[in-house]
């Protein structure tokens, strides 16, 4: 089961699956160091895809958040940091975030049960 869990420091947030593989579905609300509010949605990706495209090119949507996604080496920890040098306290936090390969999986047993 997904979870997010505020962290130390200038760490804000740990975003854990079970396995590398595993499919997320929900959304992020952010605010950014300077007050403004901003939601990432993300539907059936991995946590090495969130951290890719929340760590897009500057002059995108999350360039001016001060928040930089880290994923770990096992790929089933995605940490989000406060950027070097931003002005203000951005914040993080997960919204209705699902595991959509467990409940793949559960559904896929539960129909090939009923054969």
């Amino acid at each position: 089961m997904p979870s997010m869990s505020p962290t130390r420091g200038r760490e804000y947030w740990d975003l854990t699956a079970v396995t590398s593989g595993d499919m997320l579905t929900g959304s992020l609300s952010i605010v950014s160091g300077s007050g403004v509010p901003s939601t990432y949605n993300f539907t059936g990706q991995t946590l090495a895809e969130i951290a890719q495209s929340f760590n897009q090119p500057p002059d995108e949507q999350n360039d001016n958040t001060g928040i930089t996604a880290a994923l770990d080496p096992t790929g089933t920890i995605l940490t989000f940091t406060e950027t070097g040098g931003d002005a203000g306290t951005p914040s993080i936090s997960g919204v209705g975030i699902k595991d959509v390969t467990l409940l793949r999986q559960r559904i896929r047993r539960s129909t090939l049960g009923r054969f």
